[in-house]
């Protein structure tokens, strides 16, 4: 999957992906809990803020109640962006940097000491 999961208290958190048919295939920007207690899925709506598009091979951590997404592969191409999404309100902010990876997909990144690393 190119989806990006990471559990947060309890719950799983997916972005993005590619989703598939038989004959087609469609990038996605969407979000996604699932309780691990309550074993349900719910799809979240976007509460404001600057979101990424549709993203694919992207990596994603969990850090001070933000799921941090970096990179990936857009229907336009590779991203450079970096985009924290609250877990309390679901609002997105891009998150500028000085410096940063160059654009890539399929890596990883995991939060570790209060910071998020590549």
């Amino acid at each position: 999957a190119a989806a990006a999961a990471t559990p947060d208290g309890g719950e799983i958190v997916v972005f993005g992906g590619i989703v598939r048919d038989a004959d087609d295939h469609e990038t996605v920007g969407d979000v996604w809990t699932f309780s691990i207690e309550d074993r349900v899925w719910k799809k979240r709506e976007r509460l404001g803020g600057t979101a990424p598009g549709p993203l694919a091979g992207h990596a994603a951590a969990v850090l001070d109640e933000n799921l941090v997404v970096h990179g990936g592969a857009a229907p336009a191409g590779l991203s450079d962006a970096t985009y924290a999404l609250s877990l309390a309100t679901y609002g997105w902010t891009a998150v500028a940097a000085p410096t940063r990876p160059a654009a890539r997909d399929f890596h990883a990144v995991c939060a570790s000491g209060g910071r998020v690393l590549a």
